[in-house]
């Protein structure tokens, strides 16, 4: 369910008439208008006011069309400007004729404070959303009825009642309505209504001729009230689906993490011993790598090390000299017996890519080699890559080419953490961290362990100047390793959870 659009369709009901039932013994909004009309002539004729020269009124004639009659005298016909049908007891008028004033809020007080003090206790008001665009507090007010401020610029038709005295600043505007005519409320949410339908945040500004202009839906006054009372019970409502809608996406993403968080645990789906032991698959993998160098088709690489569990229960790690040291401290938490502690190191090979210098034409003509950049990490499979490198570029570079099922994820900038699967062989720039050649670990299973530990890896990446998740932070990662069968029924699992809350979340909406 779309909770703002069931508001915004809710007000668009009530400018309509079609909210509240009508009662023809509320009276007619048009008599109402000819009283305001006939009291402010004899205002005039007392001099107490003076005319003004732009005032009109919007008749609706026998034949169904609508006029306006100017102070002159002239009749136009604006039924082309009417926006839609309204009951026979409501009538159009101008926002001028149902408002007192409609006027410009001006530069910042001299005398202006951030708090409130014992002598500046008077709100100022800009055009921001923000706590309701309160600026400031000075000593004076310029306002002092009641009113509703319209902001004219930047946040365009953003509108708030002030029931209290105030200072307007620029870029607001105020207007004071004639309260024996509008209700405040009524009239703050029918013209949030009609700006919405008239596209109002699309325009450059909003001045008071334009305010003053503004056709308006006037119901009888009883009725006005009526309609608050049902917009009002109705947003109540409305707000208690939209806390609810709020817990329940906060429950689904805390389920996710819950889930993974069993997976990694080996919680998630039962232990099949016939599976076999991942440790052994370690050792499997550390003869071909040792047999390699001796063979000298790979280097023997210095930082290699590996985890193994002692008959005291204790976890040590053999490092390339031989040294042994116990890093028991260091295991965050059970696992199986048939599973594995390792390092991420262990598990394939990470690198990161580069950009070929963009100045060089031939490192992007007739570009084929896909190439990855962090921007194009979604937390999914990578379908799509847009940008591509040449075989010049790829060549002279050294760039190296990732294999499809290589689990990538963003080192730094705007999608810092985010992940993905290959589902093609690319290279990357120098943003993206790759696990490529992965010996002992099913691909998803990887990109969900990184998932489940994405925030910790943002969060290590701080202390420097930029935000950086570096293959020194991510290698040496103590890493849970099931046996590869098991792997993939994990993930089995994960996926068929997250599909059913995915079901879930989209059904309650935005």
């Amino acid at each position: 369910m779309n909770t703002k659009h069931l508001k915004t369709k809710i007000l668009d009901l009530a400018i309509r008439g079609k909210l509240v039932l009508q009662d023809s013994s509320e009276g007619n909004a048009a008599d109402l208008l000819k009283k305001i009309r006939e009291e402010k002539s004899i205002l005039i004729e007392q001099k107490k006011i003076k005319a003004d020269k732009n005032s009109s009124f919007i008749i609706k004639a026998e034949n169904g069309r609508h006029y306006e009659q100017f102070a002159n005298g002239t009749l136009k016909d604006i039924g082309d400007e009417i926006p839609f049908e309204i009951p026979e007891n409501w009538c159009w008028c101008r926002l001028s004729e149902i408002s007192n004033s409609i006027i410009a809020g001006g530069d910042r007080p001299a005398i202006c404070t951030k708090e409130k003090t014992s002598e500046n206790i008077i709100p100022i008001y800009a055009n921001a959303i923000e706590k309701d665009g309160l600026y400031g507090y000075t000593n004076k007010p310029q306002i002092t009825e009641k009113a509703i401020t319209i902001s004219a610029r930047g946040t365009i038709g953003f509108s708030c009642i002030r029931e209290h005295p105030f200072v307007p600043i620029v870029r607001l505007i105020v207007l004071v309505p004639n309260l024996s005519i509008i209700d405040l409320k009524y009239l703050k949410a029918s013209f949030d209504a009609l700006l919405n339908m008239t596209e109002g945040s699309s325009i450059p500004q909003l001045t008071i001729p334009s305010i003053k202009t503004f056709l308006f839906p006037l119901p009888p006054l009883s009725e006005q009230q009526r309609i608050v009372s049902t917009i009002e019970k109705a947003f109540e409502q409305i707000d208690i689906i939209e806390k609810n809608k709020l817990n329940l996406k906060t429950y689904i993403k805390q389920t996710k993490s819950k889930v993974l968080d069993l997976a990694i645990h080996g919680k998630l789906v039962e232990q099949n011993p016939s599976e076999g032991n991942a440790f052994e698959l370690l050792e499997k993998i550390r003869k071909e790598n040792s047999e390699l160098v001796k063979q000298k088709k790979i280097k023997e690489d210095k930082k290699s090390s590996f985890i193994i569990k002692a008959e005291d229960g204790k976890h040590y790690e053999q490092f390339a000299d031989g040294t042994l040291k116990d890093i028991e401290d260091e295991i965050p938490f059970e696992i199986p017996e048939n599973w594995s502690w390792c390092r991420l190191r262990e598990i394939g090979n990470w690198q990161s890519g580069c950009t070929p210098d963009k100045s060089r034409k031939d490192f992007y003509d007739k570009a084929d080699i896909p190439w990855l950049n962090s921007g194009d990490l979604t937390d999914s499979y990578i379908e799509n890559i847009p940008h591509y490198v040449s075989q010049i570029a790829f060549d002279e570079k050294k760039m190296k080419l990732n294999e499809a099922g290589s689990v990538c994820i963003a080192m730094y900038g705007a999608t810092i953490g985010k992940l993905g699967i290959l589902t093609k062989s690319a290279t990357t720039n120098q943003a993206v961290l790759v696990c490529s050649k992965l010996h002992l670990s099913d691909s998803k299973y990887l990109f969900y362990f990184l998932k489940s530990h994405k925030k910790e890896y943002i969060q290590a990446g701080f202390g420097g100047a930029q935000p950086n998740i570096s293959k020194e932070k991510v290698e040496p990662t103590l890493f849970p390793l099931p046996p590869l069968e098991e792997q993939k029924r994990i993930v089995g699992r994960i996926e068929q959870i997250f599909e059913q809350l995915d079901i879930l979340e989209k059904s309650i909406g935005d």
